[in-house]
Formats: C-alpha cells, structure tokens, sequence
C-alpha cells in the first residue's frame, strides 16, 4: 500500500530509478513495483516541506505535458494529461497561499494520478526531453527531482516551437484552451505561450532555480545534453546546450 506525501506520481508506475556508484540515473521495471493500492489523503501531507510539496507539483506538471508527445499514449489519457495540467495551474498557486487548505490539497494529489495515469501499451515509451535532462541533472549533481522540473519544463517546451512535429506542436498549442488562455493566432506561438505561462507559474511558486546554484559545472553542459538526447538527433545537441547555458545562471 502507498500513502503518498508529495505530488510526483511515482506511486502510479511499475519502475523506479537509483544512482548508482558512478553518479549515474539506472531505471528498472517490473511489475511487483506497483503497489497492490494507493490511498490518497490530503491530511497526511500537511507535515511535507512546501518546497518539496510544490516542487513536486511541477514533476507532476512535467509528467502531464511530456505525456501530451509521448508516442503510443492512448488518446483517452491525454485527455486526462490535459485535466491534470489545468488543475495544477490552478491548484498549486492556491496550496501557496493557503498551506492547510486540504480541499486543495485533495485536488492536487488527484491531478497528480491524473498526470501519470498507470498506462499498460504494448511498447514501453519515455517521456520527453524534460526528464531524461533531469534524470542527467538530478542524479549527477544531487538536484531533487522536482527541482530539475522547475528548471527543464518551461525551456524545452519553448525549444518544441522549434523542433517538435506539426503533430507534437498541436498537441502542446491544445493545452491553452484547457487553461482557458487564449490563441495567439499561431501553433509555435501558442507552444511558446504554454512554455512562458510555465515559467510564470514557477516564478510565482518561488521555484526558480539555476544551475549554479547547484555546483553544475559549465564545462560539463555539452555532456549532459549529449547524455539527455541518448539515441535522439545529435543535431540537436547545440540547441539543448544553448537551453542549459540559459538555465544556468539567469
């Protein structure tokens, strides 16, 4: 049985990650990982550190929107992934203001479920860009996940107005009308909006962070963004440097 006492969802999945001695992310998987059930009580969460409560939140925030790219997701679960996007948008700001507020707090650990529903597919897919430099970033220089989400999301969906497919990019651009923003008459303009209201949303949480704060050394920015793309273009590898230079120390 898992009573979670953060927002990052990882209750909802039959993996899990460790660093090994190397300082390296190593995922595993197997079914016995799940729980057999998950109690969900606002109550008991009242005693989490804000920062880790709604740092969280933005994991869980990272999980719905590269969820909305993630290949062979059913559409049903996107659907949810949009929920969730929303209700954290709007629910996150208010657990701030209101720390004991437990109607709130109710709604957060729902959309959290929402944005990591347990999804059984044919094909294992990662998530997106966001992840895999936070698991680069998190297990190498002992950043929170949370944390890395704060500092990863908002500039790899600006960097999708860039380079994602027409596909990918409208699925992003869909999330204004779920957070009742409206279009700027244009798909990349509306990916970059998603990704500026992302920031916004961290800055007000007090969750912006840089990598200079946590040591990363700037020599090392070309490996971690050669070790986050993996098996992807190396052509983009530039542009994920350009975006750690941005997260660096601004």
């Amino acid at each position: 049985i898992a009573i979670p006492t953060t927002l990052s969802a990882a209750e909802y999945r039959s993996g899990a990650g460790y660093t090994n001695e190397q300082g390296n992310k190593v995922s595993v998987s197997d079914p016995m990982i799940a729980p057999a059930g998950i109690i969900l009580d606002a109550e008991l969460t009242l005693g989490t550190p804000e920062e880790l409560w709604l740092s969280t939140g933005l994991r869980a925030l990272d999980h719905a929107v590269e969820s909305l790219y993630r290949p062979g997701l059913p559409l049903p679960l996107k659907v949810l992934c949009y929920a969730a996007l929303a209700d954290l948008f709007k629910y996150l700001p208010k657990s701030k203001e209101q720390p004991n507020n437990l109607e709130v707090r109710q709604k957060l650990l729902i959309a959290a479920w929402m944005s990591l529903w347990p999804a059984k597919v044919e094909k294992y897919s990662a998530l997106g860009l966001s992840h895999s430099l936070g698991h680069k970033l998190g297990a190498t220089y002992g950043i929170p996940h949370g944390i890395t989400s704060c500092l990863t999301l908002a500039p790899v969906v600006l960097l999708k107005a860039e380079i994602a497919s027409a596909e990918d990019k409208a699925a992003l651009a869909e999330a204004l009308f779920y957070l009742k923003e409206p279009s700027t008459g244009s798909v990349d303009g509306d990916v970059k909006r998603l990704g500026g209201m992302i920031d916004e949303l961290v800055r007000s949480l007090g969750l912006h962070r840089t990598l200079v704060s946590y040591n990363v050394p700037k020599a090392n920015l070309p490996t971690i963004a050669k070790l986050a793309l993996a098996g992807d273009d190396p052509a983009y590898q530039p542009k994920v440097e350009a975006l750690l230079e941005g997260i660096y120390e601004q």
